[in-house]
């Protein structure tokens, strides 16, 4: 999806200057920084397939037609082609997204 087709929320770039400033990691000092720096981010997401949590949260936000997009932790929500949230997935490292389980050989 081309970043230019969407247009995003002053809740998702508030968002993301929370989260940023929360993990001190790059943080943008400025509204145009946090939008930019959040359009980049996006732009290397990939549409999440459907799992039984993201069932949940279209159940949860009666059935509003939105999708999910991924880039490692980070979680874009879109409705309409409007970004409305952002968010950092907590369980990441735990979940079948996060780092690769070690075999241990026998």
């Amino acid at each position: 999806m081309n970043t230019n087709d969407i247009t995003v929320s002053t809740h998702a770039v508030e968002k993301y200057l929370i989260i940023q400033n929360e993990r001190g990691a790059n943080a943008p000092t400025s509204y145009e920084d946090a939008l930019n720096q959040l359009r980049e981010l996006f732009s290397k997401a990939k549409l999440e397939p459907m799992t039984p949590g993201l069932v949940k949260r279209i159940i949860d936000n009666d059935f509003e037609p939105s999708e999910y997009y991924r880039l490692g932790k980070w979680r874009f929500v879109l409705c309409n082609n409007r970004m409305v949230t952002c968010e950092v997935d907590k369980f990441y490292k735990w979940s079948k997204h996060g780092k690769k389980r070690r075999r241990i050989n026998k």
